[in-house]
């Protein structure tokens, strides 16, 4: 008598599950797309602020870069009418048109001439006239042609050039002069003050960016500092690994720097032009990341919480949908619940309903009747399989085993005569083949066992590698020609039965010698701690690496039959004779190098296993 169903909980019937599953996925839906549509949001907020401070950083550059290309045509003009001797012969002269070039552009601390040998001949205010300069930057590098120094804190100037905010740094330009004819007469030379980081922050301060700040980077990889005492100073440090991408091709990036905070970065570097060369030097601007993100954020939360809003209202909507439409289906599985438990004559409710859930019950009631039907068939088929395969396979024995002992009494009878040569050996493969027509029909009548779980073992005491020797000898009778070895062949005594681990070497042997191409099949007998391992080797054309496991399936086969033949049983039998043992059998193989089947099976008797 069936048992009564299980009585289901309120807590975890199909409306309840139904209901928070359309209540969980209607506000997640709608609440993700809130925050992805706020994500999104912020990110494109994000792009345009970080796209608008790369923007600042390249206006500044580019202001930067106008500026030294005009300082640096002043000095070239100067270069220019040296060469063609358009300045005044007296120095006093020549010394007021570089004091008028000073005063009109207050950026060029000292403005002077060097001529060939490193004497400066004149210059501003008169500083370093007849000085030898030689080894100095502006004139080593000035010969050569258009030359722009980094910036740098003054040397021989220092003196001289009283300033009030702190040391004197300079940058140096530098423009070759020759002589009408090609002959070198010196270099024009010029050191701007650096107060271009004021006036950037001065720039910088028109845009009305709240929190903003500027930092120059120089070729070197020192930072223009301002400390608190307002002096500007050249530092050494270490740049946030997200600026490298940005500081080579511009840009702009999240990073945190050496104060422990992030900034939204802007970069620009500055370019060279046709008269100007490359200076080397990068314009930063810095904004934190919580000022110039907060739009980004404000946005996102608004959107947030409207998708959250959203999601309930249309969670409530679903869970007072799912208890109409969970009701029908509620019934159905309450029938189908005493269905499982065998219940057939049965009828299953709302199939007069017109919509999908009467078509539905009608469906399942029609297919019931069939499933019944179908599984009494079935049952009947497997019952009137297994019997035919065992009478088949008793009938099969008879007229073998006669044929079997007639063969015997002829090469019994042949060897009392003397007979030999050609005789003989047919009829040694007779009895061979007839051993394997025999092992075959034993397979068929395994099989049969096997699927229906009454594989039984008949064990007795076996010594292996004994056994493995005498039917390697009984193969190569039935196999002539074939190269079977037996490498190693350790002693391992245990209970086996002797049908079944005959069933599973021969298996293994014919395995290896129908896909072994002709070249020597290896078999090794090792004995272990309370265990035995039989390996079976070939050299021949391998397995395919997804066809490993599939071999050991019923009727599956990993190579064509038209080139191969067999049934695809010899490994899914030698398999389930393995498990019964309370073993197991592997396979390694490469395609081209052959394979290796490995049986490893107890010593000791165990209950026996049914497949």
């Amino acid at each position: 008598m069936s048992s009564p169903p299980p009585r289901r909980s309120l807590f975890f019937s199909l409306r309840v599950r139904v209901g928070l599953l359309v209540c969980l996925f209607a506000g997640a839906a709608v609440t993700g797309l809130g925050a992805v549509a706020g994500h999104l949001a912020e990110q494109d907020v994000d792009a345009r602020v970080g796209e608008g401070l790369a923007t600042v950083a390249r206006l500044l550059a580019d202001g930067t870069q106008a500026q030294l290309r005009a300082r640096l045509e002043q000095v070239r003009l100067l270069a220019e009418m040296e060469r063609q001797g358009l300045l005044p012969e007296q120095p006093e002269a020549r010394r007021a048109v570089l004091e008028e070039l000073r005063r009109g552009t207050p950026d060029f601390a000292w403005v002077g001439f060097i001529d060939a040998s490193g004497v400066v001949r004149y210059s501003t205010g008169g500083m370093l006239e007849g000085a030898q300069v030689s080894e100095r930057p502006a004139f080593r590098e000035g010969r050569r042609g258009l030359f722009v120094g980094d910036a740098h804190e003054a040397v021989r100037l220092a003196p001289l050039l009283k300033s009030s905010e702190g040391p004197l740094r300079l940058l140096d330009l530098a423009v070759p002069v020759h002589a009408p004819d090609g002959t070198p007469r010196g270099v024009m030379a010029a050191h701007l003050t650096w107060d271009w980081g004021r006036a950037l922050k001065r720039a910088l301060r028109d845009t009305n960016g709240t929190g903003l700040e500027v930092r120059l980077l120089r070729r070197d990889g020192a930072l223009l500092s301002e400390p608190p005492t307002g002096v500007e100073a050249f530092r050494q440090t270490v740049l946030p690994a997200a600026l490298e991408g940005p500081v080579r091709d511009g840009g702009w990036a999240v990073a945190t720097w050496e104060d422990g905070r992030a900034y939204l970065t802007g970069v620009a570097s500055l370019r060279a032009t046709d008269t100007t060369p490359v200076l080397g030097w990068t314009v930063l601007v810095l904004q934190p990341v919580a000022v110039a993100f907060e739009p980004a954020v404000a946005s996102r939360v608004r959107l947030t919480g409207l998708g959250l809003l959203a999601g309930l209202l249309l969670a409530g909507v679903g869970w007072l949908l799912a208890g109409r439409v969970t009701r029908p289906l509620e019934d159905i599985a309450a029938v189908a619940e005493r269905l499982s438990a065998g219940q057939y004559d049965l009828r299953l409710p709302h199939g007069e309903r017109r919509d999908e859930i009467g078509a539905l019950s009608a469906s399942l009631q029609a297919l019931l009747r069939v499933l019944e039907a179908r599984q009494v068939e079935l049952r009947r088929a497997l019952e009137m399989r297994d019997d035919f395969l065992e009478v088949a396979a008793h009938e099969l024995r008879t007229p073998l085993t006669a044929l079997s002992l007639q063969l015997s009494t002829l090469g019994r009878q042949a060897s009392t005569a003397g007979v030999s040569g050609l005789l003989a050996t047919q009829l040694r493969r007779a009895t061979g083949q007839v051993r394997r027509l025999g092992q075959l029909s034993e397979a068929v009548l395994d099989l049969s066992r096997i699927e229906s779980g009454q594989l039984a073992l008949e064990r007795e005491p076996l010594e292996v590698g004994a056994f493995t020797h005498e039917l390697l000898e009984g193969e190569r009778e039935v196999s002539p020609g074939v190269d079977l070895r037996l490498e190693a062949c350790a002693v391992a005594t245990g209970h086996f039965d002797r049908r079944q681990l005959g069933q599973l070497l021969t298996h293994l042997l014919r395995n290896a010698i129908k896909y072994g191409s002709g070249k020597p099949v290896t078999v090794r007998v090792e004995a272990q701690a309370q265990q035995v391992s039989i390996s079976v080797r070939d050299e021949g054309i391998g397995i395919q690496p997804e066809d490993l496991q599939r071999v050991f399936g019923c009727y599956e086969r990993a190579n064509s039959t038209r080139h191969y033949g067999g049934f695809g049983l010899g490994l899914y039998v030698a398999q389930a004779v393995a498990r019964a043992h309370g073993g197991s059998i592997q396979v390694e193989s490469e395609p081209g190098r052959g394979s290796c089947f490995s049986v490893v099976l107890p010593l000791r008797a165990s209950e026996d296993r049914s497949t």
